[in-house]
Protein backbone atom coordinates (compact mmCIF):
# COMPACT_ATOMS: atom_id res chain seq x y z
CA UNK A 1 0.00 0.00 0.00
CA UNK A 2 1.32 3.73 -1.05
CA UNK A 3 1.42 6.20 1.87
CA UNK A 4 0.79 9.38 0.54
CA UNK A 5 4.02 12.24 1.26
CA UNK A 6 2.14 15.06 3.04
CA UNK A 7 4.13 17.70 1.27
CA UNK A 8 2.14 15.94 -1.73
CA UNK A 9 -0.59 18.31 -2.59
CA UNK A 10 1.18 22.25 -2.28
CA UNK A 11 2.51 22.17 -5.79
CA UNK A 12 -1.35 21.05 -7.13
CA UNK A 13 -3.11 23.56 -5.35
CA UNK A 14 -0.62 26.25 -6.38
CA UNK A 15 -1.37 25.07 -10.42
CA UNK A 16 -4.71 24.65 -10.12
CA UNK A 17 -5.05 28.40 -8.76
CA UNK A 18 -2.88 29.48 -10.89
CA UNK A 19 -5.66 28.17 -13.19
CA UNK A 20 -8.72 29.48 -11.80
CA UNK A 21 -6.76 33.24 -12.23
CA UNK A 22 -6.71 33.05 -16.07
CA UNK A 23 -10.23 31.90 -16.05
CA UNK A 24 -11.90 34.30 -13.90
CA UNK A 25 -14.15 35.39 -16.19
CA UNK A 26 -15.94 32.33 -16.68
CA UNK A 27 -19.05 30.80 -14.65
CA UNK A 28 -17.56 30.27 -10.95
CA UNK A 29 -19.67 26.74 -10.18
CA UNK A 30 -18.11 25.52 -14.04
CA UNK A 31 -15.00 26.22 -13.53
CA UNK A 32 -15.10 25.33 -9.44
CA UNK A 33 -16.42 21.91 -10.47
CA UNK A 34 -13.65 21.67 -13.24
CA UNK A 35 -10.71 22.18 -11.28
CA UNK A 36 -12.12 20.18 -8.10
CA UNK A 37 -11.93 17.23 -10.45
CA UNK A 38 -8.33 18.55 -12.14
CA UNK A 39 -6.64 18.33 -8.26
CA UNK A 40 -8.66 14.90 -7.42
CA UNK A 41 -7.50 13.52 -10.72
CA UNK A 42 -3.35 15.08 -10.07
CA UNK A 43 -3.73 13.60 -6.40
CA UNK A 44 -4.68 9.84 -7.80
CA UNK A 45 -2.73 9.77 -10.41
CA UNK A 46 0.10 11.11 -8.29
CA UNK A 47 -0.86 8.56 -5.25
CA UNK A 48 -0.42 5.87 -8.30
CA UNK A 49 2.96 6.97 -8.95
CA UNK A 50 4.16 6.47 -6.00
CA UNK A 51 2.51 9.41 -3.77
CA UNK A 52 5.74 12.04 -3.43
CA UNK A 53 6.49 15.24 -4.54
CA UNK A 54 8.01 14.53 -7.40
CA UNK A 55 5.60 11.88 -8.65
CA UNK A 56 3.27 15.13 -8.21
CA UNK A 57 5.81 17.48 -10.05
CA UNK A 58 5.95 14.37 -13.33
CA UNK A 59 1.77 14.15 -13.67
CA UNK A 60 1.67 18.44 -13.48
CA UNK A 61 4.40 18.55 -16.03
CA UNK A 62 2.06 16.51 -18.29
CA UNK A 63 -0.54 18.79 -17.94
CA UNK A 64 1.14 21.78 -19.63
CA UNK A 65 1.39 24.78 -18.01
CA UNK A 66 -1.48 26.17 -15.85
CA UNK A 67 -2.06 28.63 -18.80
CA UNK A 68 -1.81 25.96 -21.59
CA UNK A 69 -4.59 24.21 -19.26
CA UNK A 70 -6.82 26.78 -18.96
CA UNK A 71 -6.51 27.71 -22.46
CA UNK A 72 -8.08 24.03 -23.10
CA UNK A 73 -10.48 23.94 -20.28
CA UNK A 74 -12.06 27.23 -21.45
CA UNK A 75 -12.31 25.34 -24.47
CA UNK A 76 -13.87 22.33 -23.30
CA UNK A 77 -16.29 24.42 -21.02
CA UNK A 78 -17.39 26.67 -24.18
CA UNK A 79 -17.42 23.74 -25.80
CA UNK A 80 -19.97 21.72 -23.35
CA UNK A 81 -21.74 25.49 -22.73
CA UNK A 82 -22.51 25.44 -26.51
CA UNK A 83 -24.66 22.02 -26.98
CA UNK A 84 -27.47 21.22 -26.55
CA UNK A 85 -29.06 24.21 -26.23
CA UNK A 86 -32.81 24.23 -25.39
CA UNK A 87 -35.27 25.74 -27.33
CA UNK A 88 -36.29 28.05 -24.74
CA UNK A 89 -36.89 28.95 -20.72
CA UNK A 90 -39.85 29.98 -19.08
CA UNK A 91 -39.91 31.00 -15.82
CA UNK A 92 -36.20 30.40 -15.49
CA UNK A 93 -36.74 26.39 -16.56
CA UNK A 94 -36.04 24.67 -20.10
CA UNK A 95 -38.18 23.44 -22.43
CA UNK A 96 -37.85 21.14 -25.71
CA UNK A 97 -41.17 20.34 -27.55
CA UNK A 98 -39.29 19.66 -30.69
CA UNK A 99 -39.79 16.03 -32.27
CA UNK A 100 -36.92 13.95 -29.92
CA UNK A 101 -34.04 11.85 -32.02
CA UNK A 102 -31.89 9.75 -31.12
CA UNK A 103 -28.85 11.93 -31.39
CA UNK A 104 -31.23 14.37 -28.94
CA UNK A 105 -31.77 12.19 -26.36
CA UNK A 106 -28.27 10.50 -26.39
CA UNK A 107 -26.45 14.17 -25.82
CA UNK A 108 -29.02 14.85 -23.26
CA UNK A 109 -28.72 11.86 -21.03
CA UNK A 110 -25.44 10.20 -22.25
CA UNK A 111 -23.08 12.71 -22.59
CA UNK A 112 -19.68 12.28 -21.00
CA UNK A 113 -17.74 15.02 -22.59
CA UNK A 114 -19.89 17.38 -20.77
CA UNK A 115 -19.58 18.29 -16.75
CA UNK A 116 -23.21 19.03 -16.63
CA UNK A 117 -25.46 16.45 -14.64
CA UNK A 118 -28.65 18.20 -15.14
CA UNK A 119 -29.37 18.83 -18.82
CA UNK A 120 -32.49 20.27 -20.34
CA UNK A 121 -35.29 17.66 -20.81
CA UNK A 122 -34.79 16.14 -24.55
CA UNK A 123 -38.88 16.77 -24.48
CA UNK A 124 -40.85 18.23 -22.11
CA UNK A 125 -40.04 21.33 -19.52
CA UNK A 126 -37.29 21.41 -16.69
CA UNK A 127 -34.12 19.20 -16.62
CA UNK A 128 -32.82 15.60 -17.46
CA UNK A 129 -30.26 13.68 -15.83
CA UNK A 130 -26.70 13.22 -17.42
CA UNK A 131 -26.20 9.83 -16.50
CA UNK A 132 -22.86 10.32 -19.12
CA UNK A 133 -21.46 13.06 -16.54
CA UNK A 134 -22.84 11.13 -13.39
CA UNK A 135 -20.53 8.11 -14.31
CA UNK A 136 -17.59 10.46 -15.28
CA UNK A 137 -18.14 11.90 -11.72
CA UNK A 138 -18.42 8.20 -9.92
CA UNK A 139 -15.29 7.40 -11.93
CA UNK A 140 -16.62 4.29 -13.69
CA UNK A 141 -15.47 6.10 -16.66
CA UNK A 142 -13.35 8.64 -18.62
CA UNK A 143 -14.72 11.78 -20.20
CA UNK A 144 -12.99 10.62 -23.53
CA UNK A 145 -13.15 6.98 -23.24
CA UNK A 146 -16.26 6.73 -24.95
CA UNK A 147 -17.14 6.25 -28.95
CA UNK A 148 -17.52 9.29 -31.03
CA UNK A 149 -20.60 8.12 -31.96
CA UNK A 150 -21.83 6.71 -28.60
CA UNK A 151 -23.44 2.83 -29.18
CA UNK A 152 -22.52 2.27 -32.79
CA UNK A 153 -21.03 -0.68 -31.87
CA UNK A 154 -23.29 -2.75 -29.44
CA UNK A 155 -23.31 -6.15 -29.92
CA UNK A 156 -26.50 -8.06 -31.42
CA UNK A 157 -26.98 -10.08 -28.23
CA UNK A 158 -26.46 -6.71 -26.12
CA UNK A 159 -29.15 -5.30 -28.01
CA UNK A 160 -31.47 -7.95 -27.97
CA UNK A 161 -31.09 -8.14 -24.34
CA UNK A 162 -32.12 -4.39 -23.76
CA UNK A 163 -34.71 -4.44 -26.43
CA UNK A 164 -36.01 -7.50 -24.59
CA UNK A 165 -36.11 -5.74 -21.27
CA UNK A 166 -39.28 -3.13 -21.68
CA UNK A 167 -41.06 -5.96 -23.43
CA UNK A 168 -41.04 -8.61 -20.70
CA UNK A 169 -41.97 -5.56 -18.15
CA UNK A 170 -44.88 -4.97 -20.11
CA UNK A 171 -45.80 -8.68 -20.40
CA UNK A 172 -45.17 -8.43 -16.53
CA UNK A 173 -47.55 -6.03 -16.37
CA UNK A 174 -50.40 -7.60 -18.26
CA UNK A 175 -50.05 -11.13 -16.40
CA UNK A 176 -50.57 -9.06 -13.01
CA UNK A 177 -53.82 -7.56 -14.34
CA UNK A 178 -55.11 -10.84 -15.92
CA UNK A 179 -54.57 -13.19 -12.92
CA UNK A 180 -56.18 -10.66 -10.68
CA UNK A 181 -58.62 -9.34 -12.31
CA UNK A 182 -62.15 -10.65 -11.30
CA UNK A 183 -60.83 -10.20 -7.64
CA UNK A 184 -60.18 -6.28 -8.51
CA UNK A 185 -62.81 -4.19 -7.08
CA UNK A 186 -64.30 -1.21 -9.85
CA UNK A 187 -62.51 1.53 -8.65
CA UNK A 188 -59.00 0.98 -7.46
CA UNK A 189 -56.37 4.05 -6.42
CA UNK A 190 -54.36 5.77 -8.88
CA UNK A 191 -52.59 8.41 -6.30
CA UNK A 192 -51.40 8.04 -3.08
CA UNK A 193 -50.41 11.06 -0.78
CA UNK A 194 -47.19 12.02 1.38
CA UNK A 195 -48.20 9.36 3.78
CA UNK A 196 -49.03 6.58 1.83
CA UNK A 197 -52.57 6.27 1.87
CA UNK A 198 -54.87 6.45 -1.36
CA UNK A 199 -55.61 9.95 -2.08
CA UNK A 200 -57.03 9.53 -6.04
CA UNK A 201 -59.48 6.86 -7.16
CA UNK A 202 -60.42 5.60 -10.56
CA UNK A 203 -62.18 2.60 -12.91
CA UNK A 204 -59.96 -0.37 -12.35
CA UNK A 205 -60.55 0.02 -16.96
CA UNK A 206 -59.00 3.46 -17.20
CA UNK A 207 -56.09 3.37 -14.82
CA UNK A 208 -54.44 0.05 -15.65
CA UNK A 209 -55.73 0.26 -19.08
CA UNK A 210 -53.25 3.14 -19.21
CA UNK A 211 -50.26 1.66 -17.16
CA UNK A 212 -50.25 -1.69 -19.26
CA UNK A 213 -50.83 0.87 -22.42
CA UNK A 214 -47.63 2.82 -20.98
CA UNK A 215 -45.87 -0.56 -20.08
CA UNK A 216 -46.92 -2.57 -23.16
CA UNK A 217 -48.24 -1.07 -25.86
CA UNK A 218 -45.63 1.54 -26.26
CA UNK A 219 -42.39 -0.70 -26.36
CA UNK A 220 -44.30 -2.64 -28.89
CA UNK A 221 -45.05 0.69 -31.52
CA UNK A 222 -42.18 1.87 -30.97
CA UNK A 223 -39.87 -1.27 -31.49
CA UNK A 224 -41.89 -1.77 -34.49
CA UNK A 225 -41.78 1.46 -35.74
CA UNK A 226 -37.72 0.95 -35.53
CA UNK A 227 -37.95 -2.40 -37.38
CA UNK A 228 -39.58 -1.02 -40.23
CA UNK A 229 -37.34 2.03 -40.60
CA UNK A 230 -34.59 -0.43 -40.47
CA UNK A 231 -32.92 2.02 -36.97
CA UNK A 232 -29.23 1.80 -36.49
CA UNK A 233 -28.06 0.49 -33.43
CA UNK A 234 -27.75 3.67 -31.38
CA UNK A 235 -31.25 4.40 -31.69
CA UNK A 236 -32.34 0.54 -30.62
CA UNK A 237 -30.04 1.28 -27.76
CA UNK A 238 -31.72 4.63 -26.42
CA UNK A 239 -35.09 3.80 -26.81
CA UNK A 240 -34.44 0.65 -25.25
CA UNK A 241 -32.91 2.38 -22.34
CA UNK A 242 -35.73 4.81 -22.45
CA UNK A 243 -38.26 2.52 -22.80
CA UNK A 244 -37.18 0.29 -19.98
CA UNK A 245 -37.56 3.37 -17.41
CA UNK A 246 -41.03 3.86 -18.30
CA UNK A 247 -42.28 0.55 -18.40
CA UNK A 248 -40.89 -0.43 -14.78
CA UNK A 249 -42.58 2.57 -13.61
CA UNK A 250 -46.03 1.20 -15.33
CA UNK A 251 -45.29 -2.06 -14.50
CA UNK A 252 -44.21 -1.16 -11.06
CA UNK A 253 -46.91 0.93 -10.12
CA UNK A 254 -49.42 -1.12 -11.96
CA UNK A 255 -48.24 -4.17 -9.39
CA UNK A 256 -48.82 -1.70 -6.65
CA UNK A 257 -51.55 -0.64 -7.50
CA UNK A 258 -53.04 -4.06 -7.81
CA UNK A 259 -52.02 -4.93 -4.31
CA UNK A 260 -53.48 -1.61 -2.66
CA UNK A 261 -56.33 -2.66 -4.31
CA UNK A 262 -57.18 -5.95 -2.87
CA UNK A 263 -55.51 -6.03 0.48
CA UNK A 264 -55.50 -2.33 1.74
CA UNK A 265 -51.44 -2.24 1.94
CA UNK A 266 -49.99 1.57 1.26
CA UNK A 267 -46.83 2.98 2.04
CA UNK A 268 -44.97 5.70 1.12
CA UNK A 269 -41.46 4.07 0.94
CA UNK A 270 -43.16 1.65 -2.16
CA UNK A 271 -43.46 4.70 -5.00
CA UNK A 272 -40.83 5.79 -3.61
CA UNK A 273 -38.45 2.50 -4.63
CA UNK A 274 -39.96 2.20 -7.56
CA UNK A 275 -38.79 5.57 -8.77
CA UNK A 276 -35.57 5.37 -7.35
CA UNK A 277 -34.79 1.98 -9.42
CA UNK A 278 -36.25 3.65 -12.36
CA UNK A 279 -33.88 5.93 -12.36
CA UNK A 280 -30.69 3.71 -11.35
CA UNK A 281 -31.99 1.31 -14.72
CA UNK A 282 -31.37 3.66 -17.69
CA UNK A 283 -27.80 4.60 -15.67
CA UNK A 284 -26.72 0.82 -15.42
CA UNK A 285 -27.79 0.42 -18.88
CA UNK A 286 -26.20 2.91 -20.11
CA UNK A 287 -23.44 1.96 -19.07
CA UNK A 288 -22.72 -1.25 -20.06
CA UNK A 289 -24.00 -0.63 -23.53
CA UNK A 290 -21.83 1.89 -23.48
CA UNK A 291 -18.71 -0.29 -21.96
CA UNK A 292 -19.61 -3.55 -24.78
CA UNK A 293 -19.95 -1.05 -27.65
CA UNK A 294 -16.85 0.45 -27.08
CA UNK A 295 -15.26 -3.22 -26.26
CA UNK A 296 -16.75 -4.10 -30.09
CA UNK A 297 -15.21 -1.37 -31.68
CA UNK A 298 -11.67 -2.28 -29.68
CA UNK A 299 -12.29 -5.76 -30.94
CA UNK A 300 -12.60 -4.57 -34.46
CA UNK A 301 -10.05 -1.97 -34.48
CA UNK A 302 -7.55 -4.71 -33.32
CA UNK A 303 -9.11 -7.39 -35.76
CA UNK A 304 -8.40 -4.89 -38.47
CA UNK A 305 -4.71 -4.53 -37.63
CA UNK A 306 -3.68 -8.07 -37.06
CA UNK A 307 -5.83 -8.92 -40.50
CA UNK A 308 -3.38 -6.71 -42.53
CA UNK A 309 -0.35 -8.03 -44.47
CA UNK A 310 3.09 -6.14 -45.20
CA UNK A 311 2.78 -4.65 -48.61
CA UNK A 312 4.94 -6.98 -50.96
CA UNK A 313 8.70 -6.08 -51.46
CA UNK A 314 8.75 -4.97 -47.88
CA UNK A 315 10.83 -6.36 -45.34
CA UNK A 316 11.19 -6.50 -41.83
Amino acid sequence: MTVQDPRTGSATRTYVERVRGVLGDLSHRDVDDALADLEANVLAEAAARGGTPAAEAAVLEALGTPEEYATALREALAAGAGAPLPQGRVLGMPFEFRQPTANSITERIWNPADPRIWMPRSFGVGWTINFGALAVKLGIIRPDDTEERPFEHVPSSALRLAAAFPLLLGALAIAIVAIWWRELPAMVPVHWGVNGAPDGWATREVALGALIAVAALLPAVLFGRLALKGAERRSIAITSVVLSLSSWLAAGLCGYTVVTALTGFAAWWVPLMIVLTAIAMPFVMLVVLSRASLKAEWRDALGDTAGRTPKEGTHR
